[in-house]
């Protein structure tokens, strides 16, 4: 078999791009009862958007809280989804927490107030985001570009107590 160098270069070009992550839009859907969210996405200069407000815990919040996610991928960024086979285990919030301490502390802690590891019941408080970048570097270079919609769902005995959605843009910006 054999290969003309500039389909080597192509290839080389094409699975060597950096992905890069920007935060689109975050709300809060429903659940203001048990959680009320000021997070918005904000532009920071020219080219960085940020995620920025407060996080209101306004009930204790245990276990019994279990958080589900639902990703869906927008290939031509025209807002028109298709759900991505692709989850987080559901999980108490707790243990939701502890997962993003031992795999991402690094990214979150400079969230002001943000439960402490081990800390559960997570008691009603204030976290402050302040002008957070989204970390490029925790998703997969196997990640298709496009936009990207989050759903987190906690519910309570299956019924639902509060629902945030994320919407970020996933492109490639950089060779390598």
């Amino acid at each position: 078999m054999t290969f003309k160098l500039g389909s080597v270069v192509l290839f080389i070009l094409v699975t060597s791009q950096a992905l890069e992550v920007a935060y689109e839009k975050m709300e809060q859907i429903s659940g203001f009862d048990v959680l009320e969210s000021t997070l918005r996405v904000r532009k920071y200069n020219r080219t960085t958007m940020v995620l920025n407000g407060t996080l209101i815990i306004k009930k204790e919040m245990n276990n019994t809280f279990v958080i589900h996610s639902n990703f869906y991928h927008s290939p031509l960024g025209n807002q028109q989804w298709n759900h991505y086979p692709m989850k987080l285990p559901a999980r108490g919030i707790c243990e939701f927490l502890y997962s993003i301490y031992d795999e991402y502390y690094k990214y979150i802690e400079d969230i002001v107030n943000l439960p402490k590891k081990g800390e559960c019941p997570i008691m009603p408080r204030e976290a402050h985001v302040y002008d957070k970048v989204f970390p490029s570097e925790v998703i997969p270079p196997v990640i298709p570009k496009g936009l990207w919609k989050a759903i987190l769902t906690a519910k309570v005995e299956d019924v639902e107590r509060t629902r945030i959605e994320l919407i970020m843009k996933v492109y490639s910006d950089k060779f390598y």
